[in-house]
């Protein structure tokens, strides 16, 4: 099954991510190589700042970092017009801001599923931060080898 169809089977519907005159872009792309600028919990419109361990539990942090994959899986589509142009995820890069002594920052970055069950084998990485300069409490970095040049130009590039 399909990235695109897998979505559809789910009832999710990603959004189109806007690139404008933001201080930051959220993609870039050479040649076939699309890295995505770091994204946070920001697909459902919930505010999710602090830390895990503090403000959030594990379980708010799943749901927080959730809303990130989302967040990540709509600025791949703009990118690329289609999930289904992925060929493989190289990195997945998952920061969780973490209080002292809090250690269970890896059950809270959930896998990017419409990817990895097409067969891709990234390198994975959760790592816990003591901060993160955008206030979330997760973040999250994306490095995807694509089939064909993006459909759209990312124009603040």
């Amino acid at each position: 099954m399909s990235a695109e169809a897998k979505l559809r089977e789910l009832g999710i519907q990603l959004k189109d991510v806007q690139v404008g005159d933001r201080p930051l872009i959220p993609w870039v792309l050479t040649g076939n190589l699309l890295y995505t600028s770091g994204s946070g919990p920001s697909f459902s419109g919930k505010k999710w700042s602090g830390q895990l361990g503090t403000d959030y539990t594990a379980e708010e942090g799943y749901e927080a970092a959730r809303d990130t994959a989302l967040q990540l899986l709509s600025t791949v589509r703009t990118a690329l017009g289609s999930l289904d142009r992925v060929r493989r995820v190289v990195k997945v890069l998952g920061m969780v801001n973490s209080a002292p002594g809090f250690s269970r920052y890896f059950e809270t970055m959930p896998r990017i599923v419409f990817l990895y069950r097409r067969g891709y084998t990234p390198d994975e990485i959760a790592a816990e931060m003591p901060f993160l300069s955008s206030g979330y409490g997760v973040e999250t970095v994306l490095a995807i080898v694509a089939d064909a040049i993006a459909r759209r130009v990312n124009r603040a590039a």
